[in-house]
């Protein structure tokens, strides 16, 4: 079959025959056979075609140039097609015409006509001795050509795109393997600057021993045989060395001609099992047997186990010859089965690709273990399984579940940190008031005794908020010089209390000259209390409770990482039923515990305390004989103190004092008690009114000697921007924080932000006169 002429070659046919039209040469028999062929010819193309005279009025013309103009063919016939057109596309042709008529040469344009664009071309037709003699005008749609033009041009900034920023390496082979394209991977992969790439053959950068082979490949692919679109290979870098190569290969189009779209990654990351694994049935039976995880082989077309390592058989507690022969589905809980067969299905149409599933597979007594599945068709002696392996991840879950339980707990904390604020504001005004009935009321012997009592449960209620917002913060201690004998000897009462245990040691510790400590009593009381109650619990019958101190200087040598300096060893021990050694390592792990009930986070705690202080704790334990907690804590640089001060009262004073609070019942029971202690107080509610009444004390007589700021004012200017404002008004301000939250950074770190002193809520009277004593002998 012949095949159809082209554009020129028609056009080129038409001159000819309407040259030898217009000579009138032949007799009337060829003239009438040439003017059928015209016609024919004008016929031919998909194009409209006009033969014009240079009036250029039609000679002849073909359907789809007439049905353009919306004319029949005799209709058109000795007329002017420009006239059917609007003025100024008229008068644009007829203009192009008379130039073709002048120059003698072909003239090219296009324009668009209801929504269409159309190519136009006028050509002179010539007599023998070169003069015009006729014009020929054709005018081709093309509208749906530029069209396809775009889009393939918006495809091709696509494609650049997406190749340009792949990950891996892609290539466009043409020709003989000759590279027409690379990206930007390409070149890293191979070494070679993407100019060196393009033109080089493909077969140039595979290594010798596997050129002949890539290219066979390549001209089966392009010639559109069915092979294997993924294979290794070895590429030849620039530098000459060898880079393993994951090579997958398409057919497609190049420029009109069959070529090969090649993606390249490098796998020279990938283990030496896995390349093991294919090239030899005995390295594999090694890692198989060896294997710490379950290894299944199955076969892709009925689901039947072939083979099962070891470990497989440990972790569904059956033995190898009933796994083996099974359904692979029967070793799933159903609610699992459906999409384990679905991940089955998909790794048998990706042959070569690596997928993960969780699921949860079944024991031979019922329980259910959760794995993670990673399944892969490999070839062993040429023969395609199902393998890559089975992992037990319950430890990864039951982390994940105590990783839920700290994000609660941490939420919990928040909650708890609010609600132990608001109580301190409460337990400030308790023991603030009762200790000032105490000091002042003139009580009978039998009714002090109870408000000390009262005054003691509120200091301990106290110490159990600064214990929750410890936890819950996790802030810095609030360290000041305390006695660990005063410590040790109020939480060993309260943990033991209504206990059938007692306690041995405290009154021998009374004659010792104990140096003071560096530490947040509330904190360190925690400590205590914690270790004093797993020692109960440690001894459900009863039983003794012992407690040791001990001054440790620093030249003594310490075998505990702890910094140089002096220190105090605390020991508590129990003879309880003491702590397996395997456990000891775990001790302090959050959320561990052997106990039937608690948490797990008191020894938690406790060691999170004790790091924070710069001290150390350390437990030794036997089985059946009991367990010794040892504690080592910083010692102040002051003088040491073998018992509690005997108190002659709090520290009186003068000067003028502004207590800013939100809290009404806390400015009511402190101004109270400032009153009492020798003090002119001024109340203010927030940061704002504080600051106006102190810039206003400035300018007058008398200024304010000191500055009583709660930290935290609801919706109300605070301690830390407050304080700001006051020693920019006042540099010498003598500002002293107040706050229930002892966590808080300011109150660990008060002289950073510009405080002077600290005083923890709920404060006593004692409290009070203390800290503002100490403060207004500063700068005197």
């Amino acid at each position: 079959m012949k095949s159809k002429p082209t554009y020129e070659e028609l056009e080129e046919k038409v001159r000819e025959l309407e040259q030898r039209l217009l000579e009138g040469e032949g007799k009337c028999e060829s003239l009438l056979e040439r003017t059928e062929t015209l016609e024919a010819l004008l016929n031919a193309p998909a194009e409209g075609a006009i033969l014009l005279d240079l009036e250029c009025r039609v000679l002849a013309t073909n359907e789809i140039g007439a049905q353009r103009l919306g004319k029949r063919v005799d209709q058109l016939i000795g007329l002017n097609p420009f006239d059917f057109l609007p003025a100024e596309v008229a008068a644009s042709r007829t203009a192009r015409a008379q130039e073709v008529v002048r120059s003698g040469k072909p003239v090219r344009f296009q324009d668009e006509r209801s929504g269409r664009l159309y190519e136009n071309r006028i050509s002179p037709v010539v007599d023998g001795e070169g003069n015009v003699r006729a014009l020929a005008v054709y005018a081709r749609d093309v509208t749906e050509t530029k069209q396809a033009i775009e889009s393939l041009r918006v495809s091709e900034e696509n494609f650049k795109s997406l190749a340009e920023n792949a990950n891996d390496g892609i290539m466009i082979a043409a020709g003989e393997g000759i590279l027409v394209y690379v990206n930007r991977r390409a070149s890293e992969i191979t070494g070679y600057a993407i100019d060196e790439l393009l033109g080089k053959g493909i077969k140039d950068l595979t290594h010798p021993d596997e050129r002949e082979a890539i290219l066979d490949r390549y001209e089966r692919r392009i010639q559109g045989e069915d092979i294997p679109k993924t294979y290794e290979i070895q590429f030849t870098r620039k530098d000459g060395t060898t880079v393993p190569i994951e090579l997958t290969g398409a057919r497609t189009i190049w420029r009109g001609a069959p070529s090969s779209l090649v993606m390249i990654r490098d796998i020279t990351g990938r283990t030496e099992m896995e390349r093991d694994l294919r090239r030899s049935e005995e390295r594999f039976r090694a890692v198989f047997e060896g294997s710490l995880d379950a290894i299944f082989l199955v076969d892709p077309e009925t689901g039947i186990i072939l083979e099962a390592s070891p470990v497989a058989s440990e972790l569904l507690l059956r033995e190898l010859d009933e796994i083996v022969g099974s359904h692979y589905l029967q070793l799933y809980h159903s609610r699992s089965a459906c999409e384990m067969k679905k991940g089955f299905d998909s790794l048998l149409r990706e042959e070569g690709q690596t997928r993960a599933f969780e699921a949860a597979m079944l024991r031979s007594d019922g329980t259910e273990v959760p794995i993670e599945a990673l399944g892969q068709v490999i070839q062993i002696d040429g023969v395609p399984v199902v393998h890559g392996i089975v992992r037990d991840i319950t430890d990864r879950k039951r982390m994940e579940e105590e990783l839920l339980k700290t994000q609660k707990l941490e939420s919990l904390g928040i909650l708890a940190g609010g609600i132990a604020h608001d109580f301190n504001n409460i337990l400030t005004a308790i023991s603030t008031n009762i200790s000032m009935a105490r000091m002042y009321g003139n009580l009978e012997d039998d009714i002090s005794q109870m408000m000390a009592d009262a005054e003691k449960a509120s200091i301990r209620a106290r110490n159990l908020t600064q214990q929750l917002l410890a936890f819950s913060k996790g802030g810095a201690p609030v360290r000041h010089n305390v006695s660990i004998l005063r410590i040790l000897e109020e939480n060993m009462e309260f943990a033991l209390s209504g206990s059938n245990v007692k306690c041995e040691g405290l009154s021998h510790l009374m004659t010792k000259d104990l140096w003071q400590v560096e530490a947040d009593e509330g904190q360190i009381g925690q400590v205590v209390h914690n270790l004093v109650i797993n020692a109960i619990q440690a001894m459900p019958e009863g039983g003794v409770i012992e407690i040791e101190a001990e001054n440790v200087p620093p030249d003594e040598p310490k075998k505990v990482p702890v910094k140089p300096g002096k220190y105090v060893r605390v020991l508590i021990t129990d003879h309880g039923v003491g702590i397996p050694k395997r456990h000891l390592q775990r001790i302090f792990d959050p959320f561990f515990t052997t106990k039937q009930k608690g948490s797990g986070l008191g020894l938690t705690t406790s060691f999170k305390i004790v790091r924070n202080h710069e001290g150390y704790i350390h437990v030794n334990s036997e089985v059946g004989v009991g367990t010794t907690v040892t504690l080592y804590l910083p010692a102040s640089a002051q003088e040491s103190v073998s018992r509690e001060r005997t108190r002659g009262g709090p520290p009186r004073g003068r000067g003028r004092v502004l207590l800013i609070d939100d809290e009404e019942m806390i400015r009511k029971s402190a101004n109270e008690a400032l009153h009492r202690l020798g003090y002119d107080v001024t109340l203010a509610e927030d940061g704002l009114e504080g600051i106006r009444l102190y810039k206003e004390a400035l300018q007058g007589a008398e200024s304010f000697d000191a500055v009583l700021l709660d930290l935290t004012i609801p919706g109300g200017i605070g301690g830390e921007e407050a304080v700001r404002d006051l020693l920019r008004i006042d540099p010498g301000a003598r500002v002293i924080a107040s706050s229930g939250y002892s966590n808080d950074p300011v109150m660990a770190n008060f002289r950073k932000y510009g405080f002077r002193d600290v005083i923890i809520k709920p404060y006593r009277i004692d409290d009070l006169g203390e800290v503002l004593h100490k403060v207004m002998k500063e700068d005197r």
